[in-house]
């Protein structure tokens, strides 16, 4: 128990300094984003799925600053390669959202504490 508890505070450090780290570099080069729109995309499911929250996919990339054809492009690569799915919504049949597998966010937390 003590040890998940380490690693869950690991990882949220590594990607709290990660995400900081990014915007910092970022803003000194004049660039939006210096990490890969995929990468961006990943770690803002994970994010969202710790939360325990649905991203929409419309919105997805908007933290990152990712443009939403360069959101969609990614999206549908991460899809492909089986580390996101698409969740319609119960209310609105033009709404579907994005989740991380659990395949991936394992990937991910491993990739933190690493």
């Amino acid at each position: 128990m003590l040890k998940e508890k380490k690693n869950e505070e690991l990882r949220k450090y590594v990607l709290d300094n990660f995400k900081t780290f990014n915007g910092a570099i970022s803003r000194v080069f004049e660039n939006t984003c210096i990490l890969k729109p995929e990468v961006s995309l990943l770690l803002e499911l994970y994010e969202a799925e710790k939360r325990g929250n649905l991203l929409s996919a419309s919105c997805v990339g908007l933290d990152a600053e990712i443009p939403q054809t360069t959101s969609i492009r990614h999206i549908r690569h991460l899809e492909n390669r089986g580390w996101i799915m698409r969740i319609d919504s119960k209310n609105d049949r033009r709404i579907q959202f994005l989740r991380i597998t659990p395949s991936a966010m394992l990937d991910v937390e491993n990739a933190l504490i690493s």
